[in-house]
């Protein structure tokens, strides 16, 4: 009976920390990810609007400098 016991509470301590473990590494795991997709696509998106931005400022800059110089030449 002694020996039977020991062996029920290993085998329940054992899958219990087992469960434990991997509860806690899955969420850990999940939070890692969802935290790192996010800050990629924050940054991704970040980053495509800003060159978006500037590329649009560029071009228009330099139409209306065109614009301005032929207005200029013109007169």
């Amino acid at each position: 009976l002694y020996i039977y016991i020991h062996i029920q509470l290993y085998i329940y301590v054992h899958i219990q920390l087992y469960i434990h473990i991997h509860i806690q590494l899955y969420i850990y795991i999940h939070i890692q990810l969802y935290i790192y997709v996010h800050i990629q696509l924050y940054i991704h998106v970040h980053i495509q609007l800003y060159i978006y931005i500037h590329i649009q400022l560029y071009i228009y800059i330099h139409i209306q400098l065109y614009i301005y110089i032929h207005i200029q030449l013109d007169i």
